[in-house]
């Protein structure tokens, strides 16, 4: 078996390569990112940057003129795209690409009778979309900010692919959901390191702190997170966030900015820190495909609170608890349940980190595709 990879940028796709190359199955990765910024054990012959479509995006982001007029990410992931499948080796067992640049080097490796896998990293575009019009729309937008061009080649990529690969329930259903045949989705959750992450301490001399990790937008919830803060009565209790603060999240940034209670604090490079000193961690996203926050909480021994659309690997009720979305007193409720209890808090928490270190570290995650693969390349020898 031999494996080639397509990324724009990195995601998931370098710890699959290495998991990948530790098992002497991996031909190469292109990726956008360059080499000289990569962390990554892999040799350098197997590692082969495209680096012009980022190279042009950069140069056309500077041009004043350019703004709405003109689609730079369109063509940055077709030139991508492009230069992948004139790269595709016909000697390949496997391609997998990244959704978004996949088109032509799935079409082109299906030429070549090379088995074809996309994968997506979120619900499909068309739910996404859905479920973002809707949202937007709600917060007295015009419409969402999906792009139906965009959708549209990412369900020809579906459609081009004999496989598409997903990392959770949610996301699987919803493919199914659109009319993608069983048969040809695939459900793999990601992982994590658990060494890069402390587990907690089972009460901090800290205050109670909920922590939310993600971009401050629409599509992660923030307002039902911080309705939901709201309507709880825990006197010293801190809620931090996380994350970039994105247009649809400002004017909810700029409403609770002087609350002594909540902590906006940006982008945050040492997330570890931060996990270490929380109490509970909590993301009522509305769409995500298997959202890694969540590994790095469980790692850290923290009681998630989210929904079933982050994808997360936990259990509602062993690991945290889920609750529907955009529902602002399920989300509450939840919240002050594990604020009251704290040796519910540490047990969910001590349950998260086992089931981590039990199930889901890059080697399990390894191990688990890799067989998946062998199983697709011997199911496609024997039907033909």
């Amino acid at each position: 078996m031999k494996v080639s990879i397509a990324v724009p940028g990195t995601f998931h796709a370098f710890e699959l390569a290495e998991q990948l190359a530790n098992r002497s199955v991996l031909h190469c990765i292109y990726t956008t990112y360059p080499r000289s910024k990569l962390e990554t054990s892999l040799p350098k012959s197997a590692v082969r940057p495209i680096r012009h479509p980022e190279a042009l995006n950069q140069v056309l982001s500077r041009l004043p003129v350019v703004g709405d007029r003109v689609p730079v990410g369109r063509w940055r992931r077709e030139l991508f795209d492009a230069a992948v499948a004139r790269n595709v080796d016909p000697a390949d067992t496997l391609h997998v690409s990244f959704s978004g640049v996949a088109l032509k080097s799935i079409q082109r490796a299906n030429e070549h009778g090379v088995t074809t896998i996309v994968e997506r990293c979120s619900s499909h575009a068309r739910t996404q979309a859905n479920i973002l019009e809707e949202e937007y729309r709600r917060h007295g937008y015009d419409s969402g900010p999906s792009d139906e061009a965009y959708v549209r080649r990412e369900e020809a990529e579906y459609d081009a692919a004999e496989y598409v690969m997903v990392p959770s329930e949610f996301v699987y259903e919803s493919f199914l959901e659109q009319g993608v045949p069983e048969e040809k989705v695939l459900c793999e959750p990601y992982a994590v390191d658990p060494n890069q992450y402390t587990p907690t301490s089972t009460e901090s001399d800290g205050p109670l702190t909920f922590l939310f990790a993600g971009r401050v937008e629409l599509r992660k919830g923030i307002p039902y997170l911080l309705d939901a803060w709201d309507r709880l009565d825990l006197p010293g209790a801190q809620l931090k966030i996380a994350g970039g603060i994105k247009e649809s999240g400002q004017q909810f940034a700029d409403e609770y900015a002087d609350r002594d209670d909540i902590e906006f604090l940006g982008w945050v490079s040492d997330m570890d820190r931060l996990y270490e000193d929380a109490s509970v961690f909590v993301l009522p996203t509305l769409e995500e495909g298997s959202a890694y926050v969540t590994y790095e909480a469980m790692a850290s021994g923290l009681p998630v609170v989210t929904t079933p659309h982050a994808g997360w690997v936990g259990t509602d009720g062993e690991h945290g608890i889920e609750v529907p979305i955009r529902e602002v007193d399920a989300l509450a409720t939840a919240m002050k349940g594990l604020a009251d209890d704290p040796d519910r808090r540490s047990e969910m928490g001590s349950n998260a980190r086992d089931l981590i270190e039990t199930s889901y570290t890059w080697d399990a995650y390894g191990e688990r595709v890799y067989e998946r693969y062998r199983s697709l390349i011997d199911d496609g020898e024997t039907r033909r």
